[in-house]
């Protein structure tokens, strides 16, 4: 353990001079428990100056007591401020879990937020029960007063499983959805099931189809559509499977024509879960464009006969450059970057000073202190603010414009602040489940800090197990 130690030290070492170059970064969070002991796990993602996404595993730390707010503001904190991100955060992003929403409302840098929550409490009327572990609570919540964490995001792609998976529930309010729904989904789990218990029914499963069925699973999103799709891909073959391994056959065309029918109903979310959780190349700037995208291909969705509900039950919120904004938005948002640009304009951005200026300054300037008292910090102009519209307008309408790194100057600064952020929590799903290859049942007395130590190197590609 002395090497890993050394290694570790090596890393995290690394990772803060790494850090001291970066100007933002986006962490993920979430927390993990198994072998009856619990662990918060952080990863940190950042771009590099060619706008080429860099992500690390930063802790997995163990947690003792209750996961309440508190605890967990408290282990984050911590974090942040041991590796010296406090200003560097753009976003953190975690799932829907109330814990994690309630320790970001509460302790979040946004003043506002709090002011909102005490004014609610203040109008709410309603009598409810107290649990003294909440009293406790508060006398820890008065010892952290000065603790303060950066924005938060909720993971959109849990978002996105949710709806998925417990909002599509809402469908079976139609008695025909429900009937044949629970008949056909009760079919295929007879199948995953006997794959699954049997070795022998599984190798007549891959004679027929060439390959074992998918079978859903709870912690890893689109695993349920992924599984009814390979059965409507292999449609024609299932009786044959059906028959050898004795369950009831899909009656057609009703069963067949339902599986068809999901499998389209179901498309657009499980594509934008597999965009939303991209690795390398996805930002938060993709969120919008594949919300609008699911929305739109809803839309084109027509003559269903069985899972009409089903789209009824998913139609999110109203709704790249702007294609997929509608035109009031397209204005707005327009509006808004300018402004923005506007509002952050420096010297050494200035697209209207500079080069205007440039012969004055040389003319005022003989000696070095005397360029420092005559310094002045440039300032938006009238001139600024229509060059600036100019720059969005181009961008906007500049079809030569591919990717990021196309973008001019002040733009790319911009994309830097508010495309660090990933849209996803599956960072630290990854983490974990890197962490539960690590923490089998030969290693589940390893130290806390040991396992620490060994999971950040594994994960970051500094020692291979």
């Amino acid at each position: 353990m002395r090497d890993v130690e050394i290694l570790f030290n090596s890393l995290i070492e690394e990772l803060k001079m790494e850090f001291k170059t970066v100007e933002y970064v986006c962490l993920t969070a979430d927390c993990w428990t198994v072998f009856h002991k619990a662990y918060i796990g952080v990863t940190v993602h950042w771009l590099d100056d060619n706008l080429e996404r860099h992500s690390k595993a930063l802790a997995c730390r163990r947690m003792f007591g209750r996961h309440t707010y508190d605890n967990i503001a408290e282990i984050l904190d911590r974090i942040i401020n041991e590796f010296h991100l406090q200003n560097k955060i753009t976003l953190i992003v975690t799932d829907n879990a109330s814990n994690f929403v309630k320790a970001f409302k509460i302790f979040n840098e946004n003043s506002e937020i709090t002011e909102i929550l005490s004014k609610e409490d203040e109008n709410e009327e309603v009598v409810r029960s107290v649990e003294i572990f909440d009293i406790l609570d508060n006398v820890i919540v008065e010892n952290l007063d000065c603790l303060t964490l950066p924005p938060h995001q909720r993971c959109a792609a849990h978002t996105l499983n949710l709806i998925a998976t417990v909002d599509i529930l809402a469908a079976e309010n139609e008695g025909a959805y429900k009937r044949i729904s629970r008949r056909v989904f009760g079919k295929c789990q007879l199948l995953f099931n006997k794959q699954n218990q049997s070795s022998q029914s599984a190798d007549q499963i891959k004679a027929i189809l060439g390959r074992y069925l998918l079978t859903p699973n709870a912690t890893r999103w689109n695993s349920f559509y992924d599984s009814i799709n390979l059965l409507c891909e292999n449609i024609e073959k299932m009786d044959d499977v059906c028959a050898k391994l004795q369950v009831p056959f899909f009656t057609k065309p009703q069963d067949v024509d339902f599986i068809n029918e999901y499998c389209k109903v179901m498309k657009p979310i499980a594509r934008g879960l597999d965009i939303l959780q991209g690795d390398k190349q996805i930002s938060i700037g993709f969120l919008l464009p594949t919300i609008s995208a699911i929305n739109r291909a809803y839309d084109h969705i027509v003559n269903l006969k069985y899972c009409r509900p089903l789209v009824r039950a998913l139609i999110l919120v109203p709704k790249f450059k702007l294609n997929w904004a509608k035109p009031q938005e397209k204005i707005d948002i327009r509006q808004r970057l300018i402004d923005y640009l506007i509002g952050n304009i420096g010297e050494e951005d200035s697209v209207y000073t500079a080069s205007q200026t440039s012969l004055a300054i040389e003319q005022h300037t003989e000696s070095e202190s005397e360029d420092d008292f005559l310094s002045f910090k440039v300032t938006a102009t009238s001139g600024d603010n229509e060059n600036i519209q100019m720059l969005v307008d181009n961008y906007l309408s500049n079809t030569s414009i591919k990717s990021p790194n196309d973008l001019p100057m002040q733009l790319k600064k911009a994309y830097f602040k508010f495309n660090t952020a990933i849209p996803s929590s599956a960072p630290v799903e990854r983490l974990f489940s890197g962490g539960g290859h690590l923490m089998d049942k030969k290693r589940g007395k390893m130290a806390d800090k040991n396992f620490e130590m060994t999971l950040l190197l594994k994960h970051n590609k500094y020692l291979k197990c």
